[in-house]
């Protein structure tokens, strides 16, 4: 960590005597130096060196205080950058904020009184339905906060992707706010990736889909992924839902979603609704793959696959069958991809 020395009073008198410096972690009030002469200072820390309060999912937020001390008077406080410490998630990362809370480590930073913070709110208002979202909403005119993930190894990834989910509300259309995507590489500053387009007519009010190729970071021991957003009435409101970052290949088919039908009666054919998405890069002919539906690891229904386009996904209808036994008093009940090279 390294700052520049003051030169003068706050009066504006010049500093002539001798500076030195206090530096503190922010949460202690033990001090890590004192009456320290340098401009610059260095330590190695642990996750133990942290209060066991700060540490969440093997990661927590690090950030110094410093003063300085001249002629017996001590200046205000000044703080560094914020700095997460621990392990890094590994890839796939998934952060859904069910049920209002976090399942990684998530920081904020803001100006001003609005900032970033997981919510629990009612399924029509989330994407996935699971009653939570990350949400900003602003207190006054002009302000900002920066929501920020911990971090995320991309150690042997190749082609990296972001993919997330947004719904923006503002009722005074007049005034346009943005959200830019941040990363931080190894530590680093954030730097902006992409700004997103949220006062389109077109986005207002409904769940929107983005994503952005973090293939400049391949590879990174970690990154952080962050959410600038910038509001510049007190009328903002914005959520984020499902942010994935995963490596994406070319050949890469999932299911995400199967419907049961019902009471299902012995040798009576009814229908099964399959989700696929296909999270690869290529496009995938239909011929290509077929889909199962099974229960207890018998096949109870298949058929062909759809063409789908990379990044995009097909719900196909599959008849369905119990046979006459399944040995079982309850039944696992799921569906299958067979997908070559996949």
């Amino acid at each position: 960590m390294k700052w520049k020395a003051p030169t003068q009073f706050e009066d504006g008198t010049a500093i002539s005597s001798p500076l030195t410096y206090a530096v503190r972690r922010v949460g202690s009030t033990d001090y890590l130096v004192s009456g320290y002469q340098g401009t610059t200072f260095h330590e190695q820390v642990t996750l133990r060196d942290m209060p066991a309060s700060s540490v969440k999912f093997g990661q927590a937020l690090l950030r110094y205080a410093i003063t300085a001390t001249c002629d017996s008077m001590t200046s205000a406080v000044a703080y560094s950058p914020f700095k997460v410490v621990g392990t890094p998630d590994e890839l796939p990362y998934s952060e859904t904020f069910s049920d209002g809370t976090i399942h990684h480590f998530w920081g904020e930073s803001h100006t001003g009184h609005g900032r970033w913070g997981e919510m629990a709110v009612s399924n029509k208002y989330t994407h996935d339905s699971d009653g939570g979202v990350f949400n900003f909403t602003a207190a006054a005119n002009d302000e900002s906060s920066l929501g920020f993930s911990g971090l995320i190894s991309l150690k042997g990834a190749s082609n990296p992707v972001l993919s997330f989910w947004y719904e923006y509300m503002n009722s005074n259309e007049d005034e346009a706010d943005t959200l830019e995507v941040q990363v931080s590489k190894n530590g680093g500053e954030f730097t902006t990736l992409t700004q997103v387009d949220v006062n389109s007519e077109d986005n207002l009010r409904s769940w929107q889909h983005a994503e952005v190729s973090l293939a400049d970071y391949a590879g990174s021991d970690f990154i952080q992924v962050g959410f600038l957003i910038k509001s510049h009435t007190g009328t903002t409101c914005i959520y984020l839902d499902d942010v994935d970052i995963y490596n994406q290949v070319g050949k890469d088919l999932a299911v995400t979603d199967v419907s049961h039908p019902g009471r299902l009666r012995t040798d009576e054919s009814r229908k099964s609704v399959v989700k696929v998405e296909n999270v690869g890069a290529d496009a995938v002919a239909g011929s290509s793959y077929t889909v199962a539906v099974k229960a207890n690891g018998r096949t109870i229904g298949q058929a062909e696959g759809r063409d789908l386009a990379g990044g995009s996904s097909v719900e196909i209808e599959i008849p369905v069958t119990a046979p006459v036994v399944l040995n079982s008093d309850s039944v696992d009940y799921y569906a299958e991809v067979d997908f070559d090279g996949d």
